[in-house]
């Protein structure tokens, strides 16, 4: 089955739109005026926002010709197509309105992450960090032990205390981002590899098997994050190293050490998913 690739999308879950936004108008843009990794800068004073709408806090404001690089999107709101930027000299993400950015990228910027639909988990059920490609060595594979929208429910409840980065579902295309790459989910019943990690929950259950559908989106995000942060495309055996900092791979969240007993799997409460509903060559084929 051939891995399916589309425009590049970061989910940072923070906001921008210009200062004199009123009421919405008709945009002059496209939905695929940028993609991730282009350089673009503000054509006026313009507001950072938390997330997409008008009515998202203002975190800044960018003056005219403010350099930025886009991180997410586009995504609708308020009769206005909004793009997620890292705003560099000031290191502040936001998103921002189309119309009000331009390109400053020759040919514009590359491809390779598939869309995702971005959903941000509840505050406190995350860490926010400043991670880069470096301090990113694991992909851990979970199941929800349910379905793709209860997955996404639970990370959205405050009360829960749990996330993942993404969440994948069994229909085609079927990808949110629920925590920033750069960011630490807690997910994996061990800090440090919470730490060190990228973590996708999956719909279904360890004790059942998956559809095509579901492994074709896993290889798609599991691929692309591999390939952006140099994890390896490999499956070690057996419970992972006690230091996290050792190593790198695609592994299920049974692979995960106790951080009290390392010679155990499964994070601190011993959890068993993916499991042996999980087909590990089927998956790695793909990616």
């Amino acid at each position: 089955m051939t891995r399916k690739l589309s425009r590049r999308t970061f989910a940072k879950g923070i906001g921008t739109a210009a200062t004199a936004l009123t009421t919405p108008i008709v945009l002059s843009g496209t939905a695929s005026a940028f993609s991730d990794g282009d350089r673009v800068e503000s054509t006026t004073d313009l507001n950072t926002r938390h997330r997409p709408g008008t009515a998202s806090r203002v975190l800044d404001t960018m003056p005219s010709g403010t350099v930025g690089e886009v991180m997410n999107g586009p995504e609708t709101k308020d009769g206005y197509t909004w793009w997620g930027i890292h705003w560099l000299n000031a290191d502040i993400w936001g998103w921002s309105v189309e119309r009000y950015l331009d390109s400053t990228s020759p040919g514009g910027g590359g491809g390779g992450k598939p869309s995702v639909r971005y959903d941000q988990a509840a505050a406190g059920n995350y860490g926010t960090a400043n991670r880069s490609a470096g301090d990113i060595r694991w992909a851990i594979i979970h199941t929800i032990e349910g379905s793709y929208q209860t997955g996404i429910n639970v990370f959205n409840n405050p009360d829960s205390g749990v996330s993942a980065h993404y969440v994948v579902g069994n229909d085609a295309g079927q990808i949110t981002q629920m925590v920033d790459d750069s960011d630490i989910a807690y997910t994996a019943g061990n800090y440090d590899y919470n730490t060190t990690g990228l973590n996708f929950e999956h719909d279904g259950f360890a004790a059942e098997g998956h559809p095509d559908s579901l492994y074709q989106n896993a290889a798609d995000i599991v691929g692309w994050v591999c390939e952006a942060y140099d994890i390896p495309k490999k499956h070690p055996s057996g419970v992972a190293p006690a230091d996290a900092t050792v190593g790198g791979g695609v592994i299920g969240h049974e692979q995960v050490p106790d951080p009290n007993n390392p010679s155990l799997g499964g994070g601190a409460n011993h959890h068993g998913d993916p499991g042996a509903g999980w087909d590990w060559g089927y998956f790695m084929s793909l990616l």
